[in-house]
């Protein structure tokens, strides 16, 4: 009996480990499969803007719910607390400091547009972005810890292919430049 309890369990965990491993390296390969295709469509300061937008993105990522994700999943193994309740005061955390960084870029516009070298729509988007990213990495973080590898890998999945489609459609299709990049990008965290 214990011994085909291991194999089951060692079954599961390679498994598990297979799904999280596809599904991490299938998000992060998209911007080298899009490479090659882009760099055709995209001049170089075009790559910077999106470059510098992605920089901007993952900096607001950081800000926006002030890292809390990682709270979750130690409360998630922690009885002694709600997890529904915790969960919606990083709901509320994270709208309160998206309205404190829109109101930032609002008081500020010049000076983080020159030194972003983008324009304040594309700022705002960008945490827009950070907020989406923050959701997604909660609804992550709760499906790694209550085992649930499968559901994890076809969201991180489609994640990927939306985004790859959607930027290819609007660089290559429409020729959006690289508005249409960051247009795909910001819409496959919002889907």
């Amino acid at each position: 009996w214990f011994e085909l309890t291991l194999v089951k369990f060692q079954r599961s965990l390679l498994s598990n480990a297979a799904i999280y491993a596809l599904a991490n390296f299938s998000v992060a390969g998209v911007p080298l499969i899009l490479l090659p295709i882009l760099t055709r469509y995209l001049s170089a300061d075009d790559y910077g803007k999106v470059g510098m937008f992605t920089v901007v993105s993952s900096f607001l990522f950081v800000i926006v719910g002030f890292n809390t994700h990682g709270a979750v999943m130690v409360r998630f193994f922690d009885s002694k607390y709600a997890l529904p309740k915790y969960v919606s005061s990083v709901f509320l955390i994270l709208l309160s400091s998206i309205l404190v960084t829109l109101a930032l870029i609002a008081a500020f516009p010049a000076p983080l547009q020159s030194l972003t070298t983008l324009p304040v729509s594309w700022l705002l988007i960008a945490v827009g972005v950070a907020g989406c990213q923050f959701v997604v990495q909660l609804l992550l973080t709760v499906w790694q810890c209550s085992d649930r590898a499968l559901s994890y890998g076809v969201l991180r999945l489609s994640h990927a292919i939306t985004d790859s489609v959607l930027s290819m459609f609007l660089v290559v299709g429409l020729m959006a430049s690289w508005e249409g990049r960051l247009s795909g990008l910001a819409m496959a965290w919002g889907v």
